[in-house]
């Protein structure tokens, strides 16, 4: 319900719930408030959970900034700093003839950054030669 627009309904059904809603119930509902940019129900959502995680205070901070209130993204990151809420970061993997790579384990990590890097150096280039082609137009 909630990536399809209908908060309302679906914040009516968390509220009916024979249970206390707990934080994965409470994060679809966030996720879907993200989604169709609706900081209000966002920020009361928020304030009503009970365990707050680093994932929902940025979540609101990131709301914030994609609807232009900078302000209120300082004063989420300035709540998370005085907390000491940090944000965890993120990490990768993929299973390769059943073996799991991740982070820096894959046999071939430098050569795979390496190509990586010259792959960035390449785009970088084209993006300014067309740059420079427009601007000679």
């Amino acid at each position: 319900m909630c990536r399809c627009g209908l908060l309302k309904e679906a914040k009516d059904i968390v509220r009916q719930m024979p249970m206390k809603p707990d934080v994965v119930v409470w994060r679809a509902l966030l996720g879907g408030c993200k989604i169709h940019k609706n900081v209000e129900l966002t920020e009361k959502i928020v304030s009503e959970m009970e365990a707050h995680g680093g994932g929902d205070y940025l979540l609101l901070s990131n709301l914030y900034a994609l609807v232009g209130r900078w302000k209120e993204v300082a004063k989420v990151r300035r709540i998370m700093r005085d907390k000491g809420i940090e944000k965890t970061p993120g990490c990768s993997s993929i299973e390769i003839c059943n073996m799991i790579h991740g982070d820096k384990s894959h046999p071939r990590y430098s050569d795979i950054c390496a190509e990586l890097e010259e792959l960035r150096k390449r785009m970088n280039n084209d993006i300014v030669l067309r740059r420079l082609k427009y601007c000679m137009m």
